[in-house]
């Protein structure tokens, strides 16, 4: 039996050069990018901001704090394209 392995990865989370989580998957590290910005009440990087909103509402399943025009247009551009 074959095993998918598209997701076998090794990522650190790396906070003032210390590791603080080694992960196995790109899902996991995403979660934790995610979690660590809640946790530690981090800003999304500006260029990201909206990539990050997008997970955290649709593959999260977190509400949004406040959703801009910006924000509710991109959505539903991609969404279209879908």
């Amino acid at each position: 039996m074959a095993t998918d392995t598209s997701d076998d990865a090794q990522v650190f989370l790396v906070i003032d050069n210390e590791v603080i989580i080694e992960m196995n998957s790109y899902r996991e590290a995403m979660f934790s990018v995610v979690a660590a910005h809640h946790v530690f009440n981090i800003e999304y990087p500006k260029s990201l901001k909206m990539c990050f909103k997008f997970l955290e509402e649709y593959v999260f399943g977190m509400a949004p704090s406040k959703k801009t025009i910006t924000y509710s247009t991109g959505v539903r551009v991609l969404m279209s394209k879908m």
